[in-house]
């Protein structure tokens, strides 16, 4: 039988006990019986909430295994076959396009998508991109000496806010993140492990 079952079980027949019922028969015990003591009832009342906190805590997990079930535990990857019908864009794309194309072609089991961190926190790595940090505070990527070689371009674009740069990748630097992307895959791959590993910690110490 099911652990949380046998909890719940349990846990009916102390409460019916501290309610001076029999749980067998769900009649009522005479007033002598022992269990309508005051002090075994006191008893019985704290072994019912120490039961029911064992009760909510596997609910809970059981809750978070079935989530992670849905959404499918297993690593990104994306066969051969598909990366070489990968639609490479014949006009320089941004790095957010690449990533939509890439995420159609992800196993449908995986633990999540491709994010646009993924791939940018690996080009800085690499040094292809740096991070910087614009007049508003806020921290944007741009293209290097070195991405620029590869293909990469600071293209600037007006938008409702005014200018703004965003980095776009021609064929050359399209290639070179399909040629690369399983390298890529691994590293996430190895995050997501890494992350997976802590949840469950996380959930053993809240038990």
């Amino acid at each position: 039988m099911d652990e949380l079952i046998i909890l719940k079980h349990a846990k009916d027949y102390i409460d019916k006990l501290s309610n001076g019922i029999n749980p067998l028969d769900n009649s009522e015990l005479p007033d002598e019986d022992i269990v309508n003591n005051v002090k075994i009832c006191r008893c019985l009342n704290y072994v019912s909430g120490v039961l029911g906190n064992d009760i909510d805590a596997m609910e809970k997990c059981a809750k978070h295994k079935s989530k992670r079930s849905k959404k499918g535990n297993a690593p990104l990857y994306i066969s051969t076959d598909k990366l070489e019908q990968f639609a490479y864009f014949p006009n320089p794309a941004s790095l957010s396009d690449v990533i939509k194309v890439l995420n159609s072609m992800l196993n449908e089991d995986a633990f999540r998508k491709l994010k646009y961190a993924d791939i940018a926190d690996w080009m800085i790595d690499i040094g292809l991109l740096i991070a910087q940090t614009d007049n508003t505070g806020k921290v944007v990527r741009r293209a290097t000496p070195l991405g620029e070689e590869l293909g990469m371009q600071n293209s600037v674009r007006h938008g409702m806010r005014g200018d703004y740069i965003v980095v776009v990748y021609n064929l050359k630097a399209q290639h070179y993140i399909i040629d690369n992307i399983d390298s890529i895959l691994d590293i996430v791959n190895n995050v997501l492990s890494i992350n997976t590993e802590r949840e469950k910690l996380t959930l053993i110490e809240n038990q």
